[in-house]
């Protein structure tokens, strides 16, 4: 945990709001993996998660303690992210605003996206379903995505894909 808070804080450049979300998010995370009796959960997690319910009403977040992430997590303006909690993001992430990280299932048990290493994520893009964002892939601003993108692609628009690689676009 110390180590992707250091991650998290050196990513944000100290910003208030993203460093006590991502620093609450920890916190909650590592109680929650954690094996600690269930009342010792209890105790730990109340007031973090009230001081956390607080940030969460008034920058309009839904980032649940149990999803997975990846140390150097940044969140340029963290208002409007919605994450869901069976979300696996990966190392050094970039999100900006109005982000939704969700499923297309209406299940307790269902599945969202798993995203790779060094992925940039625009404002307003939508990731939706079980699919895997790839290692340095780019989603621009207010793309919509439902399938798989490979590793290094930008994404803009709905799942448009410039594979840099081939200079081919796909639709």
């Amino acid at each position: 945990m110390i180590k992707e808070l250091k991650m998290d804080y050196k990513r944000n450049e100290k910003k208030f709001p993203a460093m006590v979300v991502l620093l609450l998010y920890r916190l909650g995370n590592y109680i929650y993996y954690k094996n600690f009796p269930k009342a010792i959960k209890l105790i730990l997690l109340v007031p973090i998660k009230i001081i956390y319910k607080l940030f969460e009403a008034v920058l309009n977040n839904e980032i649940p303690f149990d999803f997975k992430s990846g140390g150097g997590l940044r969140m340029r303006h963290p208002i409007g992210i919605v994450i869901n909690s069976n979300c696996d993001i990966g190392e050094n992430c970039t999100i900006f605003h109005q982000v939704t990280i969700g499923s297309n299932e209406h299940s307790e048990f269902n599945k969202a996206a798993t995203i790779g290493d060094n992925v940039y994520i625009g404002c307003g893009a939508k990731i939706i379903g079980n699919i895997i964002i790839g290692d340095n892939a780019k989603i621009g601003a207010n793309a919509v995505i439902t399938k798989n993108i490979p590793d290094g692609c930008t994404v803009v628009g709905n799942n448009i894909v410039i594979d840099k690689s081939k200079t081919k676009v796909s639709l």
